[in-house]
């Protein structure tokens, strides 16, 4: 048995120990325990789950597995509540050792989970590799679940032998189900999985994407993208001398394994060595699921077994020659000379941009120095090494410098753009000088103000992004910039730039004076704005009694600590409210001013109420007032009322259709009454006379 499990490792790339790493419902660490994929057919379903560790593994194998189905729909209705299905009668459990030495004998994968299952120990004890050392130092029980696991997902007899898989034959047209697979422990605790399925919905195999194939010491590293895992648990690697004929370099599949505390990789690996060169090979992978299903194959990768340029060259010096030229040296072995065409030497002028060859020609394989005759002020050198097979290798980057004390020019031509969000795009001219950097960029919020560094370091371009808050009362906003070389030569600042920021802040709302009425109108006066940036004040007016506001008219601008308004255009005996805006050069209004009132007089009013005579009950200490007006328009009769000798004041209002009102009396008292009408214009009458009244 253990020859077995050290045959069956040779074939699978394996870094660490995995948990459940193929099923997609939920991870390690999920809600649910175990993980549960499925494969829909014309009449059946067929479920494949994991337990997601090794102690709901061990649970599986000792109570077993009930597979549960709801149905969720039937015919497109949603069931209230879904029908539930007990699909095992008796929990499904892993067979008895006596069993599986039928299928041990025709399938190796079996042999493998037939011992994790049940021989007393269970050990890989191989020495070829550290992967393998690694793997002896995991627990004997990880090792059990790891190979019980992979042997389940590459052989469908393993899954079903384990109690890991499961077919549902009784499925109904137009149905959409839940399965719950559930493990009950001995403590009453309860393990689940859960999965959707629509029958409906057809099963493809994930594509495969072409590999990335590379040649080092004889050993050819495939490595594809890991985004297929998800459909596959393993893949078998092809081989072929003419892009025709395929074998597979490994009778097992590969897998690349992860801990279940780990995120997915991005790539899956698998390795080939090779001892022919001069051939070209062709490769490409198929990919096989939990369901034993196997792939179409990816697109050929091909790769020409030649050996690979594998010594880098390195800088040892570069001599500055009177501040004019530079020499560089570097090494490389001579017993390399036979396996390169030669050397090229670059020069940048920083460690990330463009590189160009200081010589016209490659330099033969057996030289190792040249003097570059115009570097710059600051030099960044490598060597290439060009192989036979126009394969390349370069050295570390090695940074020279001439002396340099001169600073740059002066940034020119400084621009800015202002958005409505805030953003200050700023740029400027190109620095003409060759060893430029970068430059800096500094900012003033106010006139006269310290320029502040905004740049942490040089800006690389010619352009910056400055966001600012434009909720501010500052009108505009100075920037300068400065350039930098690359021997950290400083050069002036340049003139600062004035940027007008959008005005973002609305002004301040003006303050209003009592009201002067007259019989040639109602004079409104106010104090200004404390806002400086105020262009008119626009005055709204709207009648008491509808209280709709309307644009009356507006007074521009005039640097006046006090405004004056006489509205002409008001209609006697008409009550009106009245309110300021201030609007600013940025069209942005002020909050309305506190409204104020106001009525046009024609020192005419209509005539007064003639009261009819008290009727006084003394049973129900009250009087009944009463009387009469002809005047149309009536919109109400406000109650004027006094005590003895005490001020009258207003006291009720009835409306205008009513002619009558009841008022409580107090024994011994005396009181007066007058009354008022008011029109539906804001208008009132003369007011009555006064009439007494004492019970």
């Amino acid at each position: 048995m253990r020859n077995a499990i050290q045959n069956l490792f040779w074939a699978i790339v394996v870094v660490v120990v995995w948990e459940g790493n193929i099923y997609s419902q939920d991870p390690p660490g999920g809600s649910d325990p175990i993980a549960i994929v499925s494969r829909n057919a014309k009449d059946s379903i067929k479920l494949r789950w994991a337990p997601l560790n090794y102690s709901v593994w061990l649970a599986g194998n000792t109570s077993g597995y009930i597979v549960e189905r709801f149905t969720i729909t039937r015919n497109g209705l949603v069931l209230t509540p879904p029908e539930k299905t007990t699909l095992t009668p008796s929990p499904l459990k892993p067979w008895p050792e006596q069993r599986w030495q039928s299928l041990v004998s025709s399938n190796k994968y079996a042999a493998i989970a037939a011992q994790a299952l049940y021989g007393d120990r269970f050990e890989v004890n191989l020495k070829q590799s550290d992967i393998f050392s690694i793997l002896n130092k995991s627990r004997e029980n990880e090792q059990r679940f790891a190979f019980a696991l992979f042997c389940a997902d590459v052989s469908p007899q393993v899954a079903g032998a384990s109690a890991l898989s499961f077919t549902d034959q009784r499925i109904g047209a137009g149905e959409k189900y839940l399965y719950r697979v559930i493990v009950r422990t001995g403590n009453s605790q309860e393990l689940r999985g859960n999965i959707f399925v629509d029958p409906t919905e057809i099963y493809e195999l994930p594509k495969l994407q072409i590999p990335e194939a590379e040649l080092m010491n004889g050993v050819v590293s495939l490595k594809w993208p890991a985004s297929v895992r998800g459909g596959y648990t393993a893949f078998f690697i092809e081989r072929s001398h003419d892009g025709k004929l395929f074998s597979q370099i490994t009778e097992e599949p590969v897998a690349t394994a992860i801990p279940a505390a780990h995120a997915e990789p991005t790539y899956e690996y698998a390795t080939d060595t090779i001892k022919v060169t001069g051939k070209l090979l062709y490769y490409r992978i198929r990919g096989i699921n939990a369901f034993g299903d196997v792939s179409e194959p990816s697109p050929m990768v091909t790769i020409m077994t030649t050996k690979k340029l594998s010594e880098v060259p390195y800088i040892r010096k570069c001599e500055n020659i009177d501040n004019n030229s530079i020499r560089i040296s570097w090494e490389y072995p001579e017993k390399y000379n036979q396996a390169i065409k030669g050397f090229k030497v670059e020069r940048g002028l920083n460690p990330n941009g463009l590189f160009t060859p200081i010589t016209q020609n490659m330099l033969p394989p057996d030289q190792r120095t040249v003097v570059d005759d115009s570097p710059g002020i600051s030099n960044y050198y490598r060597v290439m090494a060009q192989g036979v097979n126009d394969e390349q290798l370069s050295s570390p980057l090695y940074l020279s410098q001439l002396v340099d004390s001169i600073p740059p020019a002066v940034p020119k031509e400084l621009k800015a753009m202002v958005s409505e969000s805030g953003e200050v795009r700023l740029s400027w001219a190109p620095n003409s000088d060759p060893d430029i950097f970068g430059y800096r960029v500094y900012q003033a919020n106010i006139e006269k103000e310290e320029l502040t560094q905004l740049t942490i370091g040089p800006a690389f371009g010619h352009e910056f992004i400055h966001r600012i808050d434009l909720t501010t009362l500052n009108r505009h906003i100075d920037y300068s910039v400065m350039a930098i070389d690359a021997s950290q030569n400083h050069s002036a600042l340049s003139t600062l730039l004035k940027v007008p920021l959008p005005d973002k802040v609305k002004p301040m709302a003006p303050i209003m004076l009592p009201v002067r009425s007259g019989t040639d109108g109602i004079r409104l006066s106010w104090y200004a704005s404390a806002s400086a940036d105020v262009a008119r004040y626009v005055i709204h007016r709207a009648t008491v009694n509808e209280n709709v506001w309307s644009k009356l008219d507006s007074v521009r601008f005039l640097m006046d600590s006090i405004y004056y308004f006489n509205d002409a255009r008001a209609l006697s005996n008409v009550g009106y409210y009245y309110r300021i805006i201030a609007v600013d050069e940025a069209g942005l209004l002020s909050e309305p001013s506190a409204a104020v009132t106001g009525i046009k007089t024609d020192n005419t009013f209509p005539a007064p109420i003639k009261w009819r005579d008290p009727i006084v009950n003394q049973d129900r200490k009250e009087v009944v007032l009463t009387w009469d007006y002809s005047l149309s328009g009536v919109k109400q009769f406000q109650i004027y009322k006094a005590e003895g000798e005490g001020p009258a004041a207003r006291y009720r209002s009835v409306t205008g259709s009513l002619r009558v009102y009841r008022d409580q009396l107090v024994i011994g008292k005396e009181f007066k009454y007058r009354i008022v009408a008011i029109f539906d214009n804001g208008s009132m009458s003369e007011m009555s006379r006064e009439l007494s009244v004492r019970y």
